[in-house]
């Protein structure tokens, strides 16, 4: 799209059971992260490398619409209904607004992400203060 943004389509049906089928449109809209956004990810301090390590260079925003249990005879109709209505998002998804917008509710995300996992051993380091040895335990 005009503002970078891949857009891509899957069709994900599947035969579920008899003349019954499982339709599934999955959909995927991806860009590359660019240049001002590395440098607002660089200015947002210790949560940085693990935004920059999840993104892994681009955006993506990844949703499926599915109907269950579609008889056989009504699923290219049904088929056809969910590629229209993705055609009827895609409008906001070329505007320059999505690009910037999804920015922001990934890094929100993430940020909330990095605050909630557990710390590792890198990132106490040796402010712990434990015991040389643990001969004190067995007095």
């Amino acid at each position: 799209m005009a503002n970078g943004v891949v857009l891509t389509y899957e069709d994900e049906s599947r035969e579920i059971a008899g003349d019954r089928w499982l339709v599934r449109l999955f959909c995927s809209a991806s860009f590359p992260l660019q240049a001002w956004m590395e440098d607002e990810i660089n200015s947002c301090g210790a949560e940085k490398d693990f935004i920059l390590e999840q993104l892994g260079g681009h955006i993506c925003h990844e949703f499926a619409w599915e109907c269950q249990f579609v008889d056989q005879a009504e699923k290219d109709e049904k088929m056809a209904a969910l590629i229209n209505r993705m055609d009827d998002i895609s409008v906001y998804m070329s505007s320059d607004d999505f690009a910037v917008k999804l920015f922001h509710k990934r890094v929100t995300a993430l940020k909330s992400a990095y605050a909630q996992r557990k710390p590792s051993t890198e990132d106490c380091g040796s402010c712990c203060a434990e015991p040389a040895d643990f001969s004190a335990c067995f007095k």
